[in-house]
């Protein structure tokens, strides 16, 4: 499901080292997507 972002949407993401296997995108768009927020990751 992609949304279109706007003047509301909340950009957010992750900086820093050694991050290629985080798994803050996946948890983080998890609870974008259950809660319907204007996020994108």
């Amino acid at each position: 499901m992609k949304k279109e972002i706007n003047g509301k949407t909340k950009i957010i993401g992750l900086i820093g080292e050694n991050i290629e296997n985080s798994l803050s995108p996946f948890i983080h768009n998890q609870i974008i997507i259950k809660y319907s927020l204007d996020f994108c990751y």
